[in-house]
């Protein structure tokens, strides 16, 4: 399965031991990789036509230890990056999230980004501006100019290693390109580093900080994640027209592959992004998203934008976000994929940025409100009339070392209160996470995440 697209079917396939650690996993298929050098792999099911699940294992069957586990890294497919050891035997498993079957191609290839992902840029996840101006690193870039970082986060559009910070409201993640032009332009540009580098551009535009003298540019890697933020940033010609915005990096298992947030942007001349481009461009050149080119209030202060696959994801509306952040110094989000068909009956929800091995389970009701703080928490209630809990069997979920949780939904089995029914269609139901942490004293804290409502059809 070394670079050559291999065919797989794991309907008639049953279910092996080790459990799942990412997904439910059910009937899975095994396949084993003998390293030949040390040079980065990636496994992938990229373009499968299910929601598949991937685990990474060495040792000898038995006695495996886990590497890595992956459910949705493109779309609803899954990938895995990696650095063998020269000589180890691998053991890769193929399965499906909440016990999905199906077929597919699992391929192994050299690792690094995909460029070929297809992303989207959607403003329904909720997201939290993580100040760095005092912590972080300063730039001080002169006007037009660039400089590389080196960061540890990454995930499978974004690969770990150099990122370079353009002045002009980008980083480039891959590729050549050295320069981001002043003059932006609609996507695909040459002048986004060039049509053969990854960039993300949050805010691209003539920016200037003088050298740091007319606000800065920082970058620190805090909270999980690779924050570059432009803070209090000056215009060429217009130093006193002023923006500040960031970009957040999550690695593999966030809820997207990047945010870009925005606390001030609506001066005269930011304008919300009024002479900017905001979007994504891939190494080749075609693979872009597009958010907006020279749109006047296209982003406004607060808005929140992430960069996630194309695909089924972010079914329902984010409210009541973002929450109190935990001890990650980030907020736990909420988001659904599947659908919101009634027929359908395969939504799911999908709890991240939470604390690590700490429990937690979702609730429910036809009704938003807004209690702060309930019961000593440190989060924010969303609902209020009839709540339903998910704590039946296999119902209460632990967030792992990934901080993350899922729940496959029975719409026919929905908790309202001490009962059960069955979601109609054109009902609007809410949906929240609580889950457990624990305080600077080792004191049990607990918190929330956003608020998620769903409008369902037939």
């Amino acid at each position: 399965m070394n670079g050559a697209p291999l065919g797989f079917d794991t309907t008639a396939a049953t279910p092996s031991l080790p459990a799942w650690t990412c997904v439910t996993g059910g009937n899975d298929l095994w396949y084993s990789y003998t390293a030949t050098n040390t040079a980065g792999l990636r496994v992938e099911t990229c373009g499968s036509a299910y929601d598949t699940g991937l685990e990474l294992f060495s040792g000898s069957c038995g006695a495996l230890t886990l590497i890595s586990c992956n459910d949705d890294a493109c779309a609803l497919q899954s990938a895995l990056n990696w650095s063998p050891t020269n000589g180890t035997t691998y053991f890769i498993r193929v399965g499906g999230f909440a016990s999905q079957t199906g077929t597919g191609t699992i391929v192994l290839i050299p690792s690094g980004i995909s460029p070929g992902i297809p992303v989207n840029i959607v403003s329904n996840i909720a997201g939290t501006f993580l100040d760095i101006s005092t912590t972080g690193t300063p730039l001080n870039l002169v006007d037009d100019g660039e400089v590389d970082i080196p960061t540890t986060i990454g995930n499978a559009l974004l690969a770990a290693g150099v990122a370079r910070v353009g002045s002009n409201g980008g980083v480039r993640f891959a590729g050549a390109g050295t320069d981001l032009g002043f003059t932006n332009a609609a996507l695909p540009s040459a002048a986004a580093f060039n049509l053969t580098s990854q960039s993300l551009l949050p805010f691209w535009d003539d920016v200037n900080t003088v050298g740091g003298t007319v606000g800065n540019i920082y970058w620190q890697e805090t909270g999980g994640r690779l924050v570059i933020q432009w803070e209090d940033v000056g215009f060429f010609g217009a130093a006193s027209e002023i923006a500040t915005f960031q970009i957040q990096v999550f690695p593999a298992g966030g809820p997207a592959f990047a945010q870009y947030l925005y606390q001030d942007v609506t001066g005269v001349r930011a304008a919300g992004g009024g002479s900017a481009t905001i979007g994504y461009q891939a190494v080749d050149g075609t693979t872009h998203n597009q958010f907006s080119f020279n749109t006047a209030g296209a982003v406004s202060n607060g808005t929140v934008l992430s960069v996630v696959p194309l695909g089924p994801v972010g079914v329902g509306t984010s409210y009541c976000g973002p929450q109190p952040v935990n001890t990650t110094g980030s907020s736990g989000t909420l988001m659904g994929s599947g659908s919101a068909s009634v027929a359908a009956n395969n939504l799911s929800l999908n709890a991240s940025s939470l604390p690590a091995n700490q429990f937690g389970f979702f609730i429910t009701s036809q009704t938003q409100g807004f209690t702060p703080n309930p019961g000593g928490s440190q989060g924010n209630l969303c609902l209020t009339g009839t709540i339903g809990r998910y704590v039946a069997p296999g119902q209460i979920k632990n967030a792992g070392a990934s901080g993350a949780f899922s729940l496959a939904l029975n719409l026919t089995q929905t908790p309202a209160g001490p009962v059960f029914v069955s979601v109609m269609s054109g009902q609007t139901w809410n949906f929240q996470a609580w889950y457990r942490d624990i305080g600077p004293m080792g004191q049990p804290w607990s918190n929330f995440t956003n608020g998620l409502s769903v409008s369902f059809v037939n």
